[in-house]
């Protein structure tokens, strides 16, 4: 019984990692068009939302993932949700 229930949150761990690998895979390109779409440089950005143009800059070539409370911050600057921030498609 023990093992059936440890495959089964194996399972569900193994697919909401896939899930996440889709979703971030293209996330820094998002970030860099949501920042052109408002004509804003790295530095001008870094100044609005309270952090670094060099955060910025990683979080673009996708070196890093902004905390979430980048992400909602950033969200609510565009005036888009979390899964347009990311490129994130629901179906």
């Amino acid at each position: 019984m023990h093992i059936n229930i440890l495959r089964h949150k194996y399972v569900q761990v193994k697919q909401i990692s896939q899930i996440c690998a889709i979703v971030v895979l293209g996330y820094g390109e998002n970030l860099k068009y949501q920042r052109e779409e408002h004509g804003l440089s790295q530095t001008e950005l870094a100044q609005k939302i309270g952090t670094s143009h060099q955060n910025i800059n990683r979080w673009e070539r996708g070196e890093v993932m902004p905390s979430i409370d980048f992400c909602v911050q950033l969200a609510d600057f565009y005036g888009i949700t979390l899964d347009e921030l990311i490129g994130r498609e629901l179906r």
